[in-house]
C-alpha cells in the first residue's frame, strides 16, 4: 500500500487536486489531495498534478518509483505528525521488509525539521516545538499563529540497508483544538437499536476524520465480536466497512489508531462541512457491547488556508441498565472549551419506537470523579443552558454546561429509576 499527502500554498478552500500519468493501481482524491493506493507495476513514472483554484490553476511534477525488491527497506511510521506549541514532541522512524532483515537500516532526511526539533541521527525526531511567531501587540511581541490547514513543516525521510532505499515524505501539521474526538459505548442490537452516531462538520472547508466500528478489542464480557459501519450524508451516499484491513489499510495505519482486531471497521474520509450519520451494527445481525468512534485528524483540505471543526457529535441506542447504560466519552485537547452534553430521551417520541422517557446525566473525569449531574435541566443552569441555543426541548431531559481544561471526559445516560429505552448523548463544542 502506498500513500502521498498533495498540498498547496496560498490557496483557498476550493482548491481541488488531479493527476495524470499516476502508475497503474494508484488514484488521488481532489479534496484530500491523498494519492493512494498498490502500484500494479515496478519502474518509475512522472506524473503531472493539476489544481484548480476557481480560474485558477497551477501544476507539477511527481516522480514515481516502485520496486519489486521484497528486501528494500519500507518505512512504515505515520506520513504526518501533529505538532502543539510549547508541548513535547517525539516521532520514531520504523521499517520493514517483506523479506530479509532491516539489520543495519539507517535512517537520513532532507528539509528543515520544525523549530525546536531535533532528529538524533538514529531514529527519532523530538523536542518542543516553538511555533510559527507573527508581530502582534504593542512593541511587536511575537505570539503563536496556527489555522486549521498549515503545513508546519516538511521533510523526506529515508531509510537504506545493503539492498537500496526506501523513502517517505513526513508532514507536520498543527494539532486540532476543543472537543477533537468522540467515543461512545453502548450494547449494540438490531434494527432500531444498532449504534448510531452524528456529527457536524462547521467551518469554510473540508475535515479529515477516522471513524471507527469497534467490538472485539475492547476485551469486556458481552463483547460485539464483528462490527460493520457505515457512513451516510445528508443526501444519503453510503461508504460502507466491514473489515478495516480491507480497504484504505495503508490510509488507516498511517493515522496511528488503526483497529487492533481486523474483524473492526474504520473509514477514513475528507468531509465537506455538513451533517453525518455512522451506524455500527454487528455482521449478520449479531449483537453484543461496541464502539462508535470519531476522531478529528487535523488535516481540513490540500489548500492552507481551511479551517473547520468537529462542532457537535452525538449517538444514539438502546440505554441499558447496569454495565449496558450508555457510556460517552471525549477528549479536549490543548485549551480549555466550554460545551454543552445533553442527554436526550422524551423528544425522540414518534421517530422511534421505545423511546427513553426520563434521562439522567453524569460528567466524569479521566479519574472516575463527578464533576457534574443532572436530571431535570431546568433544575440546575437553566439560564446557562437557554443561553447556548440548544436546550432540550423536554423538561425530563438532562443537560450540563462546563467549561473543561484539556483532559479526557466521560457522559454517563441512565434511565431515570432504572428504566430503559432509546436514548441520545450529545456533546457540543462551544469554542474557547
Amino acid at each position: 500500500p502506498f500513500s502521498f499527502q498533495v498540498y498547496t500554498t496560498d490557496g483557498t478552500t476550493a482548491a481541488r487536486v488531479s493527476a495524470t500519468g499516476l502508475t497503474p493501481g494508484l488514484s488521488a482524491d481532489p479534496v484530500t489531495g491523498i494519492i493512494s493506493g498498490s502500484a500494479a507495476t515496478k519502474g518509475s513514472s512522472i506524473a503531472t498534478l493539476t489544481v484548480t483554484d476557481g480560474s485558477f490553476t497551477a501544476t507539477a511534477t511527481l516522480q514515481l518509483t516502485f520496486a519489486a525488491d521484497s528486501t528494500l527497506p519500507v518505512i512504515i511510521s505515520p506520513g504526518f505528525a501533529s505538532l502543539t506549541p510549547g508541548e513535547f514532541f517525539t516521532y520514531t522512524i520504523s521499517a520493514s521488509a517483506t523479506c530479509g532483515s532491516l539489520d543495519g537500516t539507517t535512517f537520513t532526511f532532507i528539509g528543515t525539521l520544525p523549530a525546536g526539533l531535533t532528529f538524533d541521527g538514529i531514529d527519532t525526531i523530538s523536542g518542543t516545538y516553538i511555533g510559527p511567531l507573527r508581530a502582534s501587540g504593542k512593541g511587536g511581541a511575537r505570539t503563536p499563529e496556527l489555522a486549521g490547514g498549515t503545513v508546519l513543516g516538511s521533510i523526506q525521510l529515508f531509510g537504506t540497508n545493503s539492498q537500496g532505499t526506501g523513502t517517505l515524505p513526513l508532514l507536520f501539521l498543527p494539532a486540532p483544538s476543543g472537543a477533537v474526538n468522540v467515543s461512545t459505548r453502548l450494547q449494540v442490537g438490531t434494527d432500531q437499536n444498532v449504534l448510531i452516531g452524528g456529527f457536524i462538520i462547521t467551518g469554510n472547508a473540508p475535515k479529515v476524520v477516522i471513524i471507527r466500528a469497534i467490538g472485539p478489542s475492547t476485551g469486556i464480557p458481552g463483547a460485539l465480536q464483528d462490527t460493520t459501519l457505515e457512513l451516510h450524508d445528508s443526501a444519503n451516499h453510503v461508504v460502507y466497512n466491514d473489515n478495516w484491513n480491507d480497504s484504505q489499510e495503508s490510509l488507516i495505519e498511517a493515522t496511528a489508531i488503526a483497529p487492533t482486531d481486523f474483524r473492526e471497521s474504520a473509514i477514513v474520509i475528507g468531509l465537506d462541512p455538513g451533517s453525518y450519520t455512522a451506524i455500527v451494527a454487528g455482521k449478520n445481525g449479531t449483537t453484543g457491547i461496541g464502539l462508535v468512534e470519531v476522531y478529528d485528524l487535523g488535516t481540513d483540505s490540500l489548500g492552507s488556508s481551511g479551517n473547520s471543526k468537529l462542532a457537535n457529535i452525538s449517538t444514539r441506542g438502546f440505554v441499558d441498565t447496569g454495565d449496558n447504560v450508555m457510556i460517552g466519552g471525549f477528549i479536549i485537547r490543548h485549551v480549555a472549551t466550554r460545551v454543552i452534553v445533553r442527554a436526550i430521551g422524551p423528544e425522540l417520541n414518534g421517530s422511534v419506537s421505545g423511546a427513553l422517557q426520563d434521562t439522567t446525566l453524569e460528567l466524569r473525569d479521566v479519574s472516575g470523579s463527578l464533576i457534574a449531574s443532572n436530571d431535570d435541566w431546568r433544575s440546575t443552569q437553566e439560564q446557562e443552558i437557554i443561553d447556548t441555543g440548544v436546550p432540550p426541548t423536554d423538561d425530563r431531559e438532562s443537560a450540563i454546561v462546563a467549561t473543561l481544561n484539556p483532559g479526557s471526559y466521560t457522559a454517563i445516560v441512565h434511565g431515570k429509576d432504572n428504566t430503559t429505552g432509546v436514548g441520545v448523548v450529545e456533546v457540543y463544542d462551544l469554542g474557547p
